[in-house]
């Protein structure tokens, strides 16, 4: 890296080569790794990434990991969930969701990525979109076979607080079928990345089938 180089009307420290070339992906991938080495500067980090997702704008890698740079930093807060945060935290759960989006438009076939994003306009007050999140779990859920645990989760919490009960009754009826055809459930392992959880397909069927009774029993007072 030439961390001293820099090119006119690019932040100071952003490497020529990057620069130059943004989507060759050696050079992306380590000023990504020169910008994560400041994250105990997390203002200086953002400058960093912000520059780089300008310039490779479609990297979802750079896209994911800035989203959860932002998002792991406002849960230390523990202030992620107030209906009115402070306004450092509300502004970094609200650019979370917005580096998300661009990552998710970036790796539409990602089913982790796509949960991910959901996860930023359900879980959070501040960035709340019913259909928004119902969107990107479903999606999740789809390119998953129905196995991606966390989407899963996030749409079982989600449609009873937006009384979404036939999008539950749905999904429920998809994610039960595809474990009783053997279908394995996934989520991030301690490394980040989506691995089989063969452990956790017994709890997930039971949430599933519990899940698809509540809802018929909605839908038949409604």
């Amino acid at each position: 890296l030439r961390g001293g180089d820099a090119l006119p009307g690019v932040a100071p420290g952003l490497p020529v080569h990057v620069a130059e070339e943004p989507d060759q992906p050696q050079a992306t991938e380590k000023f990504c790794g020169l910008a994560f080495a400041k994250a105990n500067d997390l203002e200086e980090a953002e400058k960093l990434l912000d520059e780089l997702i300008k310039l490779s704008p479609n990297t979802s890698y750079v896209l994911n990991n800035y989203a959860l740079l932002l998002r792991d930093w406002c849960e230390k807060t523990g202030k992620h969930q107030d209906d009115s945060p402070p306004a450092d935290v509300k502004r970094r759960v609200r650019r979370s969701a917005e580096v998300y989006e661009m990552a998710a438009k970036s790796a539409p076939d990602d089913p982790q990525i796509q949960s991910d994003t959901g996860l930023l306009f359900w879980y959070y007050p501040c960035t709340f979109d019913g259909d928004k999140a119902k969107g990107y779990l479903k999606r999740s859920l789809d390119l998953s076979d129905y196995s991606y645990l966390d989407a899963w989760n996030g749409l079982d919490k989600l449609c009873p607080k937006i009384s979404d009960w036939e999008t539950l009754a749905d999904y429920a009826v998809r994610v039960e079928a595809a474990m009783e055809r053997g279908v394995v459930p996934t989520s991030p392992g301690g490394s980040g990345a989506r691995g089989p959880r063969p452990n956790e397909k017994a709890g997930m069927q039971a949430r599933a089938e519990a899940a698809l009774k509540l809802a018929q029993e909605k839908l038949k007072k409604s």
